[in-house]
Order: C-alpha cells, then structure tokens, then sequence
C-alpha cells in the first residue's frame, strides 16, 4: 500500500459556457459594480472630493484643555484648605 495517494498532474478540462444550439456566450457574469455615489461637489472643496452631507465646517480643538481642568480642580482643591494647619 502506498504512503500517498495518486494525484493526477493533468489540467482539468475547460468549461463551455456557449450555448450549444446558438453558441452565444451564457457564462456567469465577470463581476458586480456598485451605482455611483451621490453628493454634493463644491468649487473649493473639488480637490478634497465629494462631501456626501454638505460641507464640514472646521471645528477648532482646544489642546490645552488638560492644564484648564487641572487648574480648575486646583482652584477648587486651594479653596477648601484651611490658612493654619491644626494644631
């Protein structure tokens, strides 16, 4: 008994996708696209491309935002201790 079983190294036989009475192609389709998308194209906003709900307005971060809470808090923390410790 062999350790392998045999495989055969010929090509498998191509599929016809031809009608036989006509010879029309009737094979499965290649592939499937979606439909274009639908959005609004402004003069200036041409090169960054469509923008599907309007424009984007610009929304400024605060990057300190971090020192203002801990200062906050630090106000607050000040406000609460006593001018003399206990005695």
């Amino acid at each position: 008994m062999a350790a392998y079983e045999y495989i055969c190294k010929e090509p498998l036989p191509k599929k016809s996708y031809k009608d036989p009475e006509t010879g029309v192609a009737i094979g499965p389709r290649n592939f499937l696209t979606n439909p274009m998308k639908k959005g609004v194209v402004d003069g200036k906003a041409f090169k960054r491309g469509p923008t599907f709900g309007g424009t984007i307005r610009y929304m400024e971060s605060n990057y300190n935002i971090e020192k203002e809470i801990l200062s906050k808090e630090m106000l607050n923390h000040q406000s609460k201790l006593q001018d003399k410790p206990f005695n």
